[in-house]
């Protein structure tokens, strides 16, 4: 439930009657950023179409993959899916942080990450920015992504689309962005 103190950002704290937990990949109880379990009596089994199903159930708790992490004040902070995460040289790295850092720069233009295979590392991350090529924008990312993540979670290349193709929902199409991306290479 969110009210005048929550933070930005933030999904707010859980209602009454409801219980989160954070978990690392693990199984253990974390303070830091892992997959959110919830138990509440709110719940629902599922979308009529869920084929296959997305939640799972653990001790009374549900998860949808959603990864996060709750705040000193029991905030909940989303900060990706699980389905998105990547392992870059034994690190996991969830892109869907990385893009809202991006996102929240000044005018920038919608863009996304995407993990590519690498040979050294396993995987590395490539963004994708809807415009122009612009040297100076990619450059100032990049040089923005290292100071908040580290040189592993930085995108290796920053490549420019004149579009981001989208699906029906208005959320960009992951898979046909990924076969361009192929077509990049």
């Amino acid at each position: 439930m969110t009210n005048a103190t929550t933070p930005q950002g933030a999904q707010g704290r859980a209602y009454p009657g409801v219980s989160l937990r954070i978990l690392d990949e693990t199984g253990a109880e974390t303070s830091g950023i892992g997959e959110v379990w919830v138990r509440s009596p709110y719940l629902f089994d599922g979308y009529a179409s869920n084929t296959p199903p997305i939640a799972r159930t653990r001790e009374g708790y549900v998860s949808v993959g959603e990864i996060g992490r709750l705040d000193p004040q029991g905030n909940l902070h989303l900060t990706g899916r699980t389905s998105r995460r990547v392992t870059i040289a034994d690190q996991t790295i969830y892109p869907d942080a990385i893009e809202a850092h991006l996102m929240a720069q000044p005018d920038m233009p919608p863009c996304t990450l995407l993990p590519v295979a690498d040979e050294l590392r396993g995987q590395r991350l490539v963004a994708v920015i809807e415009g122009p090529t612009d040297a100076a924008l990619a450059r100032s990312l990049r040089q923005s992504c290292r100071a908040a993540f580290g040189a592993l979670a930085s995108p290796a290349r920053v490549l420019f689309i004149e579009a981001l193709p989208v699906l029906p929902s208005g959320k960009t199409n992951l898979g046909a962005l990924t076969v361009w991306l192929e077509d990049q290479t």
